[in-house]
């Protein structure tokens, strides 16, 4: 028999750790069924997926030539500065563009994701928030889930999503496109009930779609490292950060510095507690800044009052992340598969939360109490409930050590229904 051929899509290779872990996931549990099966990602980055994972990838998006994208950005600039003669000009430029440049290549990258899609036994959508268009509008990832389920149903290979997270979705062309993508698999899964709710409607039944926590759960043993809790006067709280913005629309506004100034805050008080401070980030791209704004504030404030004692190293793997998530004894942050890697290690958690999906994972996990909203947040009140989960902790990391082995247990059921099917599908496929 041939070997079993799967791809994976979704927004893989542009340095979120936890989109990078839930592929890594995906990967052993498909491996340890079928350890020759060959496996294609379709993804934003295909050239650090094939490096991290070790497998084939493909752009998921037709990718503009040099000469194209410096026309893009010379369009930008002029867009910026919304001259008359550009108010003039933009449409006629865009059609023309759309038709002669934009429309062909577009086409061309439809033609060479049909090579991939027909060439697969599966296509799988593995966990992630991509159910949703806000940041990007129906043309991004709604038209692209579109685009690969349709090729799927055409091509009649067996389409699976696997504990998505859905919403956002603000525009109704969006809510169609993402609609009709789930409507054409063969099975679907939400990772919290919230994501299944939102989905229900006229065109899409999600009465009888499982509900089954994020994928990550089920990360090999083996790849956790060993965790301990360190003696009383030197514990260690690790501290996620996060490019929060309170508008929505990028870094740069009053709530990002109301928020550094908390954080700033908070990590002051733990120093004068006599903590450590281990900073964590879960998106290379984008929480890299904030972690440097952060050390800039608390060394401007070193000459007025002892500076705590933080660390703060690169991450640039998911074995780091956890090697770095092992060493601390709490953990506190606002991304959601920070969370979950901790949880595993059983690390009380405080999560802060500016997304349902977090308050989602820690309402599921009967932790509400130790979700707090960001926006609303000062660091007196964080200290609060800190207090509280530190009185708590033994209690907690019982608590913590049940529920993440059954969501373990749920998540591995689900990888052996959907697989087992699958397998009963290619094999009659093959006598045929």
């Amino acid at each position: 028999m041939r070997p079993v051929r799967i791809a994976f899509y979704g927004n893989f290779g542009d340095g979120n750790l936890g989109n990078e872990v839930t592929l890594q996931t995906v990967i052993e549990h498909v491996l340890e069924r079928w350890p020759d099966a060959r496996l294609e990602c379709i993804c934003t980055g295909p050239e650090d997926v094939r490096a991290r994972h070790g497998i084939a990838a493909f752009c998921c998006r037709a990718r503009s030539t040099h000469w194209s994208r410096g026309v893009e950005q010379a369009f930008a600039r002029q867009r910026a500065r919304r001259t008359a003669v550009f108010r003039l000009i933009a449409w006629p430029v865009r059609i023309v563009r759309f038709g002669l440049w934009r429309l062909p290549l577009e086409c061309a990258h439809w033609v060479r994701s049909l090579r991939v899609v027909a060439g697969s036994d599966m296509l799988i959508v593995p966990g992630t928030g991509i159910v949703t268009d806000r940041g990007c509008g129906p043309w991004s990832w709604p038209y692209e889930l579109f685009k690969y389920s349709l090729l799927a149903a055409l091509c009649r290979v067996k389409l699976a999503y696997l504990s998505v997270g859905a919403g956002p979705i603000d525009h109704p062309l969006s809510r169609w496109l993402i609609t009709r993508s789930l409507a054409m698999a063969r099975y679907r899964s939400y990772r919290d009930e919230d994501s299944r709710r939102y989905m229900q409607g006229p065109a899409l039944d999600t009465r009888r779609d499982a509900v089954v926590p994020d994928l990550v759960f089920a990360l090999a043993r083996q790849n956790l490292p060993p965790t301990g809790a360190t003696p009383a006067p030197t514990r260690v709280v690790g501290l996620g950060l996060k490019d929060y913005s309170a508008s929505g629309y990028g870094s740069d506004d009053t709530g990002y510095r109301e928020y550094l100034e908390m954080m700033a805050a908070f990590v002051s008080w733990l120093g004068r507690r006599g903590y450590a401070v281990r900073l964590l980030i879960g998106d290379m791209q984008y929480d890299s800044r904030v972690r440097r704004d952060l050390l800039e504030l608390l060394e401007s404030r070193a000459a007025s009052a002892e500076r705590p004692r933080v660390v703060s190293q690169s991450v640039h793997d998911v074995p780091e992340l956890l090697r770095q998530l092992a060493e601390t004894d709490v953990v506190i942050s606002p991304r959601l598969h920070n969370l979950i890697l901790a949880l595993m290690l059983e690390k009380p958690v405080i999560a802060l939360c500016d997304l349902p999906k977090v308050k989602a994972l820690l309402g599921e996990l009967q932790l509400a109490e130790y979700c707090l909203p960001i926006e609303t947040l000062d660091a007196e009140a964080l200290a609060t409930r800190f207090l509280r989960l530190e009185s708590e902790t033994e209690w907690l990391k019982t608590h913590i050590r049940a529920r993440v082995d059954s969501y373990r247990q749920v998540v591995e059921q689900q990888y052996a229904a959907v697989f087992d099917d699958a397998c009963s599908i290619m094999s009659s496929a093959l006598r045929m």
